[in-house]
């Protein structure tokens, strides 16, 4: 019989949370993965089946060793997250360890009620998900370390391509090809105002006789200046009054993708941001001189609630917010088709743990991020919001053409009258009352106005509506959605403006020559259709070895094939300047490197002069308002130089925007907008 009970996972902060509530256990931790593909080379072994090379990590050799030291004469239980990546640590120490029959324990939630049922229910280590995690990684080290160095080769040393990540960068970098090819178009509309019983409200043409008009019927001024001279001094009849309710449908509680999205857009956070704070979240923060777990695991593509939350959260609502905001039967939410569905959605552990009793013991930002998923939880469970829909539709006959024709003009407003989850999870509604009006009788508008309105293009992608397209088209999972991003900031593809997504000029150049020379790779169908095969084998109905098979021998062959066709020098065209060389005196040129263009010496390497190209820049047009009224007032208080009197001019550093004297580097006045932030703080 063993000496002791030993559980393993895979982060310190969970381990000192579980250890906690498992007073009869030692609680270790590996430190994350402590074996995996060698940072060199491919470490896969093509001719042998695809065989991984695994070893274990130069910095995790300690930990192993304490590990071991641990486990002796031990109970093992392995505790790591419940996904495939964590069934693969798993594995993974298990083979190190060469436990004989180590105890596979699983939760979504870090309570003493789900890890005590976890303890006493153990079960094997899964091979399917493990399988579908090798097989996962061994598919992106062969694109990456295929694909990589191919792009070395063609285009510049440094590059990078991912099966997930080429995929991400080409719908930023069409979305952003689509904007630059738009022409706008013009098109016209006509309005009335009107006023009355003290309300002014608006009615739009909509329709001429039985025909609706669309958005851009009227292209040309002309044809709306027509109608408006007919009936401009003519009574509007009310052809009907429509009053209806319209129903709003409660938010389902949040996945990894929603959260990402919601927490981008209503607290300015950053996918990586966002699950760095969850992570921390589920795995426990010290409150009340405790370690407690506040949040379920917070990746997951799956949307429904355990019918023992879904309980707590209804009595919680009945008890503190009111019986009338409960729907009679509990609401149940779906995931999307080829969701993983074995986890919970986000949700708090315990729900008398409310914000406002754990505001005290977090920091801003993690209170923020658990107030945020404690009231969205809590609003799935409530009844629809109510609201009053009024549509008053008027007519107004004219002559075209000797013809009589009924103008019919539609006016809407809207009017709450019962908010339900909206007063604790609130959208951006614009009501708009319209007066109690007659049917059948006639009013004069006070004026009528041609709007004169132009086309717009898609906007540009920010990190929530990027997080929100992978997932509608299947790419990726909830784990991969922040690192995806990341890797895109961190080889310079993209940058962000304001709040928007921009392909860098290097970030373009890489993806046109993978949509010409390799689209199927980076296609949404194909990477959607491996992540599908990456779930059968997760499921076991594909074998992890023919599914690498199927993927590598085309990409082998393509590969062999394209290395002789493409010509470099035709890729990243030289042009030649009309300026010498300030060092060698011979010709200066454009070459194309990791940052994009810039301007090198045709002497190179014997000569490595070099210069940046200049491009103009005006930071005031990536600013949006709220930092753009930060500036002006910072303006107001910082109107000269206080150290020689000279201007200042607006500047950008890796800390954000300033005011810089306009003499530097002889003078380094600084007016900040922010205060530095510390190199150890988390940055965003």
């Amino acid at each position: 019989m063993a000496d002791k009970k030993v559980l393993i996972v895979e982060s310190p902060a969970k381990a000192r949370t579980i250890s906690q509530i498992l007073k009869n256990f030692d609680v270790v931790s590996s430190y994350g993965h402590i074996r995996d593909l060698p940072r060199k080379g491919l470490g896969v072994d093509i001719k042998n089946n695809f065989a991984p090379k695994y070893h274990v990590m130069r910095d995790k050799m300690p930990i192993v060793k304490n590990l071991k030291e641990a486990i002796k004469n031990a109970d093992v239980y392995l505790a790591t997250d419940f996904d495939r990546e964590g069934e693969a640590i798993a594995w993974h120490l298990s083979q190190i360890l060469k436990l004989a029959d180590p105890k596979r324990i699983t939760f979504h939630e870090i309570t003493s009620k789900a890890i005590s049922k976890a303890v006493e229910n153990p079960r094997k280590i899964l091979n399917e998900l493990v399988d579908a995690q090798k097989a996962r990684r061994i598919i992106d080290r062969l694109f990456g370390y295929k694909l990589s160095p191919f792009l070395w080769r063609k285009i510049v040393r440094g590059l990078s391509a991912g099966r997930v990540q080429s995929a991400a960068l080409r719908l930023i970098v069409e979305r952003e090809q689509e904007i630059r090819d738009f022409k706008s178009e013009n098109y016209f509309r006509l309005q009335a105002l009107f006023k009355e019983q003290g309300m002014e409200f608006s009615a739009l043409l909509s329709q001429i006789d039985k025909k609706i008009l669309p958005k851009l019927y009227f292209r040309k001024k002309k044809d709306v200046e027509k109608i408006l001279d007919e009936i401009k001094d003519k009574l509007f009849k009310i052809s009907a009054i429509i009053d209806r309710k319209k129903l709003i449908s409660p938010p389902a509680p949040y996945i990894t993708a929603s959260l990402q999205q919601d927490a981008f857009v209503r607290l300015r956070f950053s996918a990586k941001k966002t699950m760095f704070l969850a992570q921390q979240l589920y795995e426990g923060m010290e409150i009340e001189g405790q370690s407690k777990g506040l949040i379920t695991y917070m990746r997951t593509d799956s949307p429904s609630l355990a019918k023992e939350a879904q309980k707590a959260a209804r009595n919680y609502i009945a008890k503190n917010l009111g019986k009338d905001l409960l729907p009679k039967i509990p609401k149940v939410y779906k995931a999307r088709s080829g969701a993983q569905e074995a986890h919970e959605a986000i949700r708090p552990t315990n729900f008398s743990l409310t914000p406002e009793k754990v505001k005290k013991y977090l920091g801003k930002d993690h209170f923020r991020l658990y107030e945020l998923i404690f009231w969205r939880t809590l609003a799935s469970q409530m009844k629809e919001a109510v609201f009053r829909e009024n549509i008053i539709y008027f007519q107004v006959r004219g002559k075209i053409r000797q013809l009589a024709e009924n103008y019919i003009f539609r006016a809407q407003g809207l009017k709450d009258e019962f908010l339900s989850f909206l007063k604790y999870y609130s959208y951006h509604f614009t009501l708009s009352m319209l007066p109690r009006l007659e049917k059948g009788k006639k009013y004069k508008p006070q004026r009528l106005e041609i709007l004169s309105l132009e086309t717009k293009p898609k906007s540009r992608y920010t990190e929530a509506a990027l997080i929100k397209t992978l997932e509608r088209l299947g790419i990726g999972r909830p784990s991969t959605y922040a690192p995806i991003i990341g890797v895109l900031y961190q080889r310079n593809y993209i940058e962000r403006k304001k709040r928007y997504l921009f392909p860098t000029e290097l970030g373009e150049k890489v993806t046109d020559f993978l949509k010409e020379h390799f689209s199927h790779l980076i296609d949404y169908k194909f990477t959607a259709r491996m992540e599908k095969e990456l779930d059968e084998i997760a499921e076991g109905k594909l074998e992890w070895i023919s599914s690498v098979k199927d993927f590598y021998h085309p990409l082998a062959e393509l590969l062999k094939k394209k290395d002789l066709e493409i010509d470099k020098g035709k890729i990243t065209e030289k042009e030649y300047l009309d300026r010498k060389c300030p060092k060698c005196g011979s010709k200066l040129l454009t070459r194309f490197g990791r940052f994009g263009k810039f301007i090198s010496c045709e002497n190179f390497p014997n000569c490595k002069y070099k210069e940046a190209i200049k491009k103009n820049i005006n930071l005031e047009d990536e600013l949006d308002k709220k930092t753009k009224d930060k500036i002006d007032e910072l303006k107001k208080n910082n109107p000269k130089c206080s150290q020689c009197g000279g201007e200042l001019k607006l500047r950008k550093s890796r800390f954000g925007y300033f005011l810089g004297c306009v003499n530097y580097p002889k003078c380094r006045f600084i007016a900040p907008l922010n205060k530095f932030k510390r190199k150890n703080e988390n940055k965003e």
